[in-house]
């Protein structure tokens, strides 16, 4: 992962391939300053963006993200696709647990079963 000290073009804060099980074609980048639009930057923001750009590479989508209640406030998993803002964007994974995700919005899934073929990527 590339840690990115300007503003990226076109309204982007990260890139990332998603995970294919090609050591070659694995790679992210993440903008660690102020961007525009709601990406403020916030140590809350930077996290969940590192965490969203490394769950591309280990074959999480945003298919699969999941927003929830917190009190009030609608909160969203790190895959969500759009970013929303740096407060209500957290740095988990949808999981089948009932609370942060069902059957079919598990990425926690996903990481589990491609995390050794990752850590094996040189």
């Amino acid at each position: 992962m590339l840690f990115y000290g300007k503003d990226l073009t076109d309204n982007v804060i990260g890139r990332s391939t998603t995970y294919t099980g090609d050591s070659t074609k694995a790679y992210s980048i993440a903008q660690m300053v102020d961007g525009p639009g709601t990406y403020d930057a916030t140590p809350n923001g930077k996290s969940a963006l590192i965490a969203h750009e490394l769950g591309h590479n280990f074959a999480a989508n945003h298919n699969e993200a999941f927003k929830w209640m917190e009190g009030s406030t609608q909160v969203y998993s790190t895959m969500t696709g759009g970013w929303v803002t740096d407060s209500v964007m957290r740095c988990r994974f949808s999981s089948n647990d009932g609370v942060h995700g069902n059957s079919t919005c598990n990425n926690i899934q996903h990481v589990q079963s491609t995390k050794t073929t990752v850590a094996g990527f040189q």
